[in-house]
């Protein structure tokens, strides 16, 4: 049985938000974990699938892409501040 159409956007949306959300390191995946709950007013208490999957397909088409692409700048503004503190901490090191 196919997916209804709003939920196709938003399963591949969730899938790549949980991709790169997995590679953050996991001293960092609860902080983003909070941040997404935080943002999303608690309606993704556990960035786990089901839960995204439904959030974002509830919207506005154009307002899940946004939040889409919003999640993944969060999460690559925390890989770089993961890279940024790593290379203070050689920097430190170095001196």
């Amino acid at each position: 049985m196919p997916l209804p159409s709003n939920l196709k956007p938003a399963c591949a949306q969730t899938a790549r938000i949980l991709s790169q959300a997995e590679r953050l390191p996991p001293t960092l995946q609860p902080v983003f974990a909070t941040w997404l709950a935080r943002h999303a007013g608690r309606a993704v208490s556990n960035p786990g699938k089901s839960a995204l999957i439904d959030w974002l397909a509830g919207m506005d088409p154009a307002r899940a892409e946004a939040e889409f692409n919003l999640i993944l700048s969060e999460i690559a503004w925390l890989e770089l501040v993961t890279e940024s503190t790593q290379i203070e901490t050689l920097q430190k090191e170095a001196l």
